[in-house]
């Protein structure tokens, strides 16, 4: 039988117009008088915001522009005062449409700002004024001729000699502030306009009601604190309603004169336990606490106010994990509240009867390196058995084993280990180990139970050829496995082949089927089995043993037999 199998084996071994009659109006409501919604005319417009100006004087008077039945009247006063009328006649109906705003300009060029518009059916009787915003448009002058230029398009107006006087106030309106309610981080300008012509501005900077008598506005102010600006618009007997902001700098809670001193970042080392504790001390108000070991890290973030040397860190958020990177929520801890002190460069807490001094350096030691959690001992480790085995489990102390037994891989949910488990079944049992937060890597272990009964216990044992050129040999155990063994030399180097398979007796009848292959350097350490593929193969034979003496008669391929005797050992090679 050996020679064949032999031979198998040598074998084997071989990846986007003006603003009248043109685009649009963007107000709070769409402008509704008799006649309903104006169309839009052609005009002139100025940037908001831009201080008033009274030396362009080629720019100041009165511009007008006819345009087939539609009359346009620009009114530039000085002092910065805008108004346009647009007057279309349908017969004997008028449409007529004003725009208040303000004027800015240098020489013999300018810019307008339209801030309202009104409608009318008669030009005595004007609807209430609409807010609205419509962009910049620049005024150029040229002798009598005046050039708006307005979304891209030039529009040509002649000097007027109508006299300057202010148009028809219908209401004082609230002034407009430049800077809305908000928070900044810097000192603001801020600018008030009002619409009224001939309106003044008069203000307050401390919350109270601007009146009459308040402060006159004259030019822009500058807000270094918070404060909240109040103003009107007054015209004669007459006021508006009261304009307000309020501007905050540098918004929102700082540490107190006290705190200041724990701004920045703090350390302290445990040498003992490896363990770095670190709080950062932002100037608005916040805190981070993180904690690193070899068990992995922990962070805390929330906010932090002292009183009379006792801090309060309030926290809103935690997380824990191996891997600072992906860190996992965690139940938010209780306040800290701590005695503190800061002296040379230390910051010395004191809490629950326990003193921590941190250092302003952050060379204390070099980073402690997190030790990964080592995968569970499963025992044995495998192997085919007979019977059913009793397998242990075991993992670093105070760790959580979690198993199962069907091949899945283990998570929090599945069992948790608490003693021997009994295999009487082949099974794969694979396990994790959990502590302080880290999860081990998974082990695994597969128990093969094999019940099958050997007729003939004679057989099981190492078989040694009594041909002195054969240099292997053969095995079977109770559990049913055959192999046989070869040390092959060639050219000075030397491999040692096992074939593996199972092996049936009936009688004295023997049949060795033969489905994988491993390799070893020593005939001791065996690597991974290899399936041995279309060389698989099964041989068929009797026996007889004798004492120590095995005597096996195969039948070769031609019909012939071949008679074989081996002698029983305690180790092949």
């Amino acid at each position: 039988m050996l020679r064949p199998i032999l031979r198998a084996i040598l074998a084997l071994v071989a990846a986007f117009g003006l603003f009248a009659g043109c685009d649009k109006i963007t107000s709070s409501s769409k402008s509704e008088g008799a006649t309903g919604n104006p169309g839009r005319t052609d005009s002139i417009k100025g940037g908001t915001g831009d201080t008033v100006r009274t030396d362009s004087i080629s720019v100041a008077g009165v511009w007008i522009r006819v345009s087939g039945g539609s009359t346009e009247t620009v009114t530039l006063l000085p002092g910065g005062v805008a108004s346009l009328d647009s007057v279309t006649m349908e017969g004997a109906t008028i449409k007529a449409i004003r725009y208040e705003g303000t004027w800015t300009g240098t020489g013999n060029t300018g810019s307008i700002t339209w801030t309202s518009f009104s409608t009318s059916t008669d030009l005595v009787t004007w609807t209430e004024k609409k807010p609205m915003s419509d962009g910049s448009y620049t005024i150029e002058v040229n002798g009598s001729v005046g050039v708006a230029t307005v979304h891209g398009v030039k529009r040509e107006y002649t000097k007027g000699t109508v006299a300057v006087t202010p148009v028809p106030v219908t209401e004082v309106v609230p002034p407009t502030i430049s800077v809305p309610t908000g928070t900044y981080t810097t000192t603001q300008t801020v600018s008030i306009v009002t619409a009224t012509v001939g309106g003044t501005i008069r203000y307050t900077t401390d919350g109270t009601t601007p009146t009459t008598s308040s402060s006159l506005y004259s030019s822009a102010l500058t807000v270094a604190s918070t404060k909240t600006i109040k103003a009107i618009t007054v015209l004669g007997s007459q006021t508006s309603s009261v304009a307000s902001v309020t501007i905050t700098i540098d918004g929102g809670s700082k540490p107190d004169t006290k705190a200041a001193s724990l701004v920045g970042s703090w350390v302290s080392y445990d040498a003992t336990t490896q363990t770095y504790h670190t709080l950062d001390f932002s100037t608005d108000g916040e805190v981070a606490r993180s904690i690193q070991s070899t068990k992995g890290f922990e962070v805390h973030q929330g906010t932090f106010s002292t009183s009379a040397g006792t801090l309060t860190m309030t926290w809103e958020n935690a997380l824990k994990g191996t891997d600072p990177a992906a860190l996992s929520p965690i139940a938010i801890p209780a306040p800290t509240v701590a005695t503190f002190s800061v002296a040379a460069g230390k910051l010395s807490l004191a809490s629950g009867g326990k003193t921590t001094v941190f250092s302003s350096d952050s060379h204390v030691i070099e980073d402690p390196v997190v030790v990964p959690l080592d995968a569970p001992v499963i025992s044995p480790a495998g192997g085919t058995f007979t019977s059913s085995k009793s397998v242990t489990i075991s993992a670093e102390p105070g760790a959580t084993i979690y198993f199962t037994v069907n091949g899945s891989t283990p998570t929090l949910s599945s069992n948790r280990y608490s003693g021997a488990i009994s295999i009487a079944s082949t099974q794969t049992i694979k396990a994790i180990a959990v502590l302080d937060g880290q999860q081990s890597p998974v082990s695994s272990a597969t128990i093969t139970i094999n019940t099958v009964t050997v007729p003939n216990s004679s057989l099981v044992g190492s078989w040694r050829p009594d041909e002195a050129e054969n240099d292997g040999g053969m095995i079977f155990d109770a559990s049913g496995t055959g192999a046989i063994l070869i040390k092959d030399v060639s050219e000075g180097d030397v491999i040692y082949v096992k074939l593996e398979g199972s092996y049936t007796i009936s009688g004295k009848s023997l049949s060795l089927e033969l489905t994988r292959q491993y390799e070893s350097e020593d005939g001791v350490d065996w690597g991974s089995a290899t399936s041995l593929g279309v060389y698989s193969t099964t041989m068929n034979g009797t026996f007889s043993i004798s004492g120590r003496t095995l005597t096996i008669t195969s039948i070769e391929s031609d019909g012939s037999t071949s008679v074989d005797t081996f002698t029983k050992v305690d180790s092949i090679f």
